[in-house]
């Protein structure tokens, strides 16, 4: 039996407005426009599929947030789960991408941030394994039934290369509240679609920082 996946990317947070690198939990929480844009997360998985059998979440407080609404709809809590956490920054974690501009390293990670992985932190592979492990073995543990994970930007793209077999190169941006569907068939992930209408809510703009 298939298992179907939400992967969710948290609403805006107040490190994306600042352009700030954010992994350690618990870290800022959501702005205005990150709130709305949870609520219209909520209703577009609720448009779906009338109640979740379970809600993952990484233990940023950005995440969590964004799995409130779901949590409150739907009376199911969110399960911490460490691997769905924002990629490992290392010494640029707390700091801003502002502040980074120019030097080789990070301009090679804006690049190719498999080969050019943060100073003490994680490539896009390492970041992909887990996500993957951890995804995996939920949907295994849960056959036919329906898994809502709420993550962040490099861990929902890595996820996404390694679901596809896909040599780690440049991140695609996904925005804040991008909403990801795929499929567990028992052997492999299968992406089914992806919806941006959650991003919208609020404003147009978005932020890739900050994951």
């Amino acid at each position: 039996m298939q298992t179907e996946l939400f992967l969710v990317r948290h609403g805006e947070s107040i490190s994306n407005v600042e352009g700030r690198f954010s992994a350690t939990p618990p870290g800022p929480g959501l702005t205005e426009r990150g709130r709305m844009q949870a609520q219209a997360a909520c209703r577009r998985i609720l448009q779906d599929v009338r109640r979740p059998h379970r809600i993952v979440s990484s233990p940023m407080r950005r995440a969590l947030e964004t799995a409130q609404p779901l949590c409150l709809e739907t009376g199911l809590g969110p399960e911490l789960c460490t691997a769905l956490t924002e990629t490992a920054f290392g010494a640029w974690d707390g700091r801003l991408a502002a502040e980074l501009r120019g030097l080789s390293q990070y301009d090679g990670w804006c690049t190719d941030p498999e080969r050019f992985p943060p100073p003490g932190g994680e490539s896009l592979s390492q970041v992909g394994f887990r996500v993957g492990n951890c995804l995996r073995g939920i949907a295994e543990e849960c056959p036919g039934q329906t898994l809502v994970a709420f993550t962040h930007m490099h861990p929902l793209v890595s996820f996404l290369q390694h679901a596809a077999g896909q040599p780690y190169g440049r991140v695609s941006w996904l925005p804040n509240a991008a909403v990801v569907r795929a499929r567990w068939n028992g052997q492999e992930f299968e992406f089914v679609g992806l919806d941006l209408q959650a991003a919208h809510a609020g404003s147009e703009e978005g932020y890739a920082y900050g994951g």
